[in-house]
């Protein structure tokens, strides 16, 4: 037998073959049936077929058993056989899977199941079902085309090996998620939860006072809507212009002239019956009044409730108070009880007054979302802008929540919490992260987001919840345990994908779902939905992935006709957060809308609600990452959670005090968790809030050993490894404990004054705080250093004279112009960073030393953002110094070369925030050897450019003076002759010259000791040898007390030590170039030179080799 494959192989013997009668009587059903029901009847009868096989028959196996050539088709059913006689040939299976398979193919597109309809019985004398779909005769009995039964054939899998491997295969999909009960309890609120009509929505009759001027209001608005008999006929006049008009633009015209007209007289009618109605209103609710009238008035007013506008500014004559003009605009006709005589008002009513402005604007918006009409086409760019409520001055979500639950009512549409917590219990889960064994970037994010925006108390050191704040989104998600898997699934980053899109869709449809469990039955509320994400300013940093999909998910199903919006919030503190700030920020430039609001005073509870009852979760979480299954936690249960209150028992209220304070980090809750898991043997069956107050009496106990050794530790965390300090304070890692306690006492080192201890810095200030200079350390002063007079004169004009004299600067120019920074340069080892150390000294500002590496970073963005951290702290601690050492590093010309778009980037935002000195005192001094190289934007914000060049034969005198007062010389040592000797040195190689000068005065000192113990030692093995005793022991050499340098010191020291610089030096040649050019006084004519060669002199002294050359010292 020949074989084509493996599809003979399958085929030749195989007797699972489709029977000749189903496939004629599915063929003949072709011309009766419609086309859904032909292709519903030929599925029936496969899977029929392959269910009493008890295996799946797949297609290759439907062939005849007499085929030698699996490739070729099989015939086309013949009709000249009769049913009867086909159906010999079937087995007895197939033939009761036809008969199955005919009757479900005359249902059509019936359910089938359980649910589907009742066949007719055989007994009836109705004909039924099979008979009416027996076969045709066999003149009836047409195949369909050839080219159609081709591509049939192809398609259920004959033919050739490229069309089997063509055939489309189901794709495997991740398991649906199933949302937990907590989530859709307290995630998930409907409208009938909280509908208008309540005792909380009552709306009280007005103050006598508020009731009067609401009364003239709207008695001027009468005046002003009145429809009067003049109104009246101007509308009849064009009205019979129409009439009249014989031509057909003129009858246009008026046409179009006469409906504005009518326009204005119903708009007029309009709102004088708004006035008429609230003025009765405002007449009959009052206290006492009959329930018959009120409720007459409800109803009228929810029959009319599209005509009766918001009556909210019309008071520009008469203002009305908070009050009256709430009273006016939230009027609603909803009641739980009709009939009961009580009118009803939206629940923002009851806003406080800082709230209220804020939250009838986020109204609006979200009404105008839910009113807006989606593209008729499907568009697939679709991406509608996210209003985003940001709570400047509480922590937590209640206060966002409590505001959008009541617009959600006043609304009358259902609305899902989201935060940041309850994604990373739900995705981090769905996508296989866990807490305990396998963290991630998104079971990390509740965490991650409570530090960034404040509420989480972060320790000083880097630690992992700091690593994914500081990693962007997508490096954070490929250094993930889980995402660092072996298997394929986890390094597939499409199926990660799909798994955090099919969660998310499950999550927005959360209402629906509670909708289905309370109703019984699988529905689509017609209400609209709203999603709220708190944490969105967060989230967006953290993980921007996430708010992209649920994004495309909304905006998907807006398309589709649902009434939805996606709405964000967050909460922190304005002025101690700067990086929330500027993130939010950000947001509203990238396209968001942000609406800020400021919270009242009554919702200070809210705060320590939610620390406590997020600490409890993590917690509990925590253990059910490390336990499974087999936790049982039920200490949340003896919790009750009360409006500004936790109920619990009395010898539990320090444990709520600790965990409502502040919100703990991952190290702490993991620290509770092993405690209550691992402190007793065996461990707690059931997790109860004794067990939680055990742990913590353990935590205590260990606290209180550390304050016993180190009184500086600090709450929370009590750790000697991440305890704040300032600059001066010991290092913790001392093995002294002594010297631990001096940390924080009133003898011991303290705070510098000037570094902010008072302010919050965000994470790219603190990396740059290790360069703020204590000007205690410093010992140099202006005094040390010799220089030109006139430099040292413009160091303390530009740094220290408004300091010194405040009220010159208070007018004029001075008071609004400011010269933003200096330019330091000139050859290395001339004084420059020691002219910064003594401004940094004497000027009484804070001076922050910055260079390139604390600046540039290797991912993308951050060197951005350290420059802005720079400016940022330089606004906090004004008065600031900005000293940029080797600034040709960092400040560089910009080309275009490839590589250099970071750089670009950088010197970009650097110039940007430098434009921006103006307003803050600040000051920018710039040192480099190289200043040619600098950026000519950089140039141009540095208008003051001071040269330190090489001394002069006086300058270097005096320098060694300075150097050598404090050491004795020898009267053979000439600092005049010196100072001759020392062409072309600069000041640092000068102070090498005097330091290898005294270290040779100290060899010597060595060598004279071990000459005289030599002697000594000589001296007494002669006498030992002689056998005379010496009078006494020799005596032991004495260092002199004060080492003296001689003029052989220096011969030595000028032998070692040669200049650094030569007047053949490019670098020098570049920097005479540049002072010509931008030198404040360089641009002295030079001295001629002959024509001609010129003849080279023997040597050139330091005023031909200095930049600005003098060709005669003085």
């Amino acid at each position: 037998m020949k074989a084509a494959g493996a599809r003979a192989l399958l085929s030749a013997k195989c007797s699972c073959r489709l029977p000749r009668v189903a496939a004629h009587n599915i063929i003949a059903s072709r011309s009766i049936l419609p086309n859904a029901a032909f292709r519903h009847a030929v599925h029936e009868h496969m899977s029929s077929a392959a269910g009493a096989r008890s295996f799946r028959t797949s297609s290759p196996a439907l062939s005849h058993a007499d085929d030698h050539n699996a490739d070729e088709k099989p015939s086309a059913p013949s009709s000249d056989k009769s049913p009867a006689a086909a159906d010999k040939t079937a087995t007895p299976a197939a033939a009761a899977a036809t008969t199955s398979t005919t009757t479900a193919a005359a249902a059509g597109t019936e359910k089938i199941g359980d649910d589907a309809a009742p066949a007719p019985e055989k007994n009836s004398s109705a004909p039924t079902e099979t008979s009416r779909l027996s076969p045709p005769p066999p003149t009836v009995d047409v195949p369909p085309p050839a080219t159609a039964y081709k591509e049939t054939l192809r398609s259920q899998g004959y033919g050739s090996a490229r069309a089997r491997a063509s055939r489309v295969r189901a794709e495997e999909a991740p398991p649906p998620p199933s949302l937990p009960a907590w989530f859709v309890n307290e995630h998930v609120s409907l409208y009938e939860s909280r509908p208008i009509g309540g005792p909380q929505t009552l709306l009280m009759p007005l103050a006598e006072a508020d009731r009067e001027n609401v009364l003239a209001v709207l008695t001027s608005q009468f005046d002003k809507t009145a429809v009067t008999q003049v109104d009246v006929d101007v509308w009849r006049e064009r009205l019979n212009g129409v009439l009249k008009a014989e031509d057909r633009g003129v009858r246009v015209r008026a046409m179009d002239e006469a409906e504005d007209a009518f326009d204005v007289l119903m708009g007029r009618l309009r709102a004088f019956h708004m006035a008429a109605y609230m003025q009765t209103l405002a007449l009959v609710h009052t206290e006492g009044a009959e329930p018959e009238l009120v409720e007459r008035l409800r109803r009228h007013h929810q029959e009319n409730e599209d005509d009766i506008m918001r009556l909210l500014w019309w008071f520009d004559e008469q203002p009305l108070s908070g009050e009256a003009q709430r009273w006016l605009a939230n009027l609603r006709s909803d009641s739980l009880l009709p009939g009961s005589g009580y009118l009803h008002q939206s629940p923002l009513a009851t806003r406080p007054e800082p709230e209220y402005p804020a939250c009838m604007e986020l109204l609006a918006v979200l009404r105008a979302e839910l009113l807006a009409e989606p593209p008729k086409s499907k568009q697939r760019d679709v991406q509608r802008p996210v209003t985003v409520l940001s709570v400047l001055n509480r922590k937590g979500s209640s206060v966002a929540v409590s505001v959008m639950n009541d617009i959600a009512t006043d609304l009358k549409a259902d609305i899902v919490h989201l935060d940041a917590a309850s994604l990373a219990r739900l995705l981090g889960k769905h996508l296989g992260q866990n807490l305990h064994w396998s963290r991630g970037s998104v079971s990390m994010l509740g965490y991650a987001s409570a530090e960034m925006n404040g509420r989480l108390v972060s320790r000083t050191d880097d630690t992992e919840i700091r690593m994914v704040v500081n990693l962007p989104p997508r490096l954070r998600s490929w250094l993930s345990p889980k995402d660092s898997g072996s298997t394929s699934v986890s390094m597939d980053g499409r199926w990660e994908e799909l798994k955090m899109v099919q969660a998310l869709e499950a999550l927005v449809v959360a209402a629906d779902a509670k909708h289905e469990t309370q109703h019984g039955r699988a529905t689509q509320s017609d209400r609209d939905l709203i999603i709220h994400l708190h944490d969105y300013v967060e989230i967006s940093s953290l993980h921007e992935g996430i708010i992209n999909k649920l994004r495309v998910i909304v905006d998907r199903l807006w398309q589709k006709g649902r009434k939805m919006v996606l709405v964000g919030s967050s909460s922190s503190s304005e002025v101690h957060r700067s990086q929330w700030h500027e993130q939010l920020v950000e947001l509203g430039q990238e396209g968001s809308h942000i609406i800020p609001l400021h919270a009242s005073g009554t919702t200070d509870w809210m705060e320590k609600h939610d620390n406590f009852r997020e600490n409890i979760d993590n917690i509990k979480n925590m253990l059910q990452a490390m336990l499974g299954s087999s936790a049982e936690v039920t200490f949340d249960m003896q919790i009750q959670l009360d409006s500004g209150a936790v109920l619990v028992e009395e010898k539990y209220a320090d444990l709520v005090h600790t965990l409502s304070r502040n919100l703990y980090d991952v190290q702490w809750v993991y620290r509770v968790a092993s405690l209550m898991m691992g402190s007793r043997t065996p461990r707690f069956q059931k997790f109860k809030l004794a067990h939680l107050q055990y742990a913590f009496d353990i935590m205590s106990d260990r606290n209180k050993h550390w304050m016993s050794l180190n009184p500086s530790v600090r709450p929370p965390y009590f750790s000697p490894l991440f305890t704040q300090r300032g600059r001066d304070m010991p290092s913790f890692m001392s093995s002294d404990p002594e010297d631990w306690s001096q940390q924080g006492t009133p003898g011991g080192p303290q705070q510098s004054a000037g570094t902010g201890g008072d302010k919050e810095f965000d994470q790219h200030e603190k990396k740059l705080l290790s360069g703020l200079i204590n000007a205690k350390d410093i010992h140099t002063t202006f005094n040390d250093i010799i220089v030109p007079a006139g430099t040292k004169e413009s160091l303390i004009g530009l740094t220290s004279l408004s300091l010194t004299r405040p009220d010159a600067f208070s007018y004029g120019v001075l008071k609004t112009e400011r010269i933003p920074g200096c330019l330091l340069y000139g050859p290395p080892g001339t004084g420059k960073t020691l002219l910064a150390k003594a401004v940094a000294k004497e000027s009484g500002a804070n001076m922050l030393e910055v260079s390139a590496a604390s600046i540039n970073d290797m991912w993308l963005g951050q060197s951005e953002k350290n420059v802005r951290a720079l400016f940022s702290l330089a606004r906090k601690m004004a008065p600031m110094v900005i000293f940029l050492d080797e600034a040709d590093a960092l400040l560089g010309a910009r080309h275009n070369g490839p590589g250099r778009s970071g750089h670009r980037e950088t010197i970009t935002q650097f110039l940007r925030e430098w434009d921006g000195l103006s307003d803050m005192r600040a000051f920018i001094m710039v040192a480099t050897n190289r200043p040619f190289d600098l950026d000519e934007a950089v140039l141009r914000r540095l208008p003051r450019k001071i040269l330190v060049d090489l001394p002069l034969k006086t300058e270097r005198e005096d320098i060694l003076r300075v150097m050598l007062r404090d050491e004795a010389v020898s009267p053979d040592v000439n600092l005049a002759q010196l100072a001759v000797e020392t062409e072309l040195y600069s000041g640092s190689d000068l102070k090498n010259l005097c330091v290898s000068a005294a270290m040779e005065a100290v060899r010597e000192e060595v060598r004279t000791k071990d000459a005289h113990n030599a002697a000594a030692a000589a001296a007494a093995a002669a006498a030992e040898k002689t056998g005379v005793e010496g009078n006494a022991e020799p005596e032991a050499y004495v260092f002199p007390e004060k080492r003296t340098l001689t003029r052989a010191h220096f011969d030595k020291g000028l032998k070692e030590i040669s200049a650094s610089i030569s007047e053949d030096m490019e670098s020098l040649k570049a920097i005479r170039k540049f002072d010509s050019q931008y030198g404040d006084s360089g641009r002295k004519k030079r001295a001629k030179r002959s024509m001609g060669f010129e003849v080279v002199p023997e040597g050139k002294g330091s005023g031909e080799a200095r930049v600005r050359q003098v060709f005669a010292e003085g």
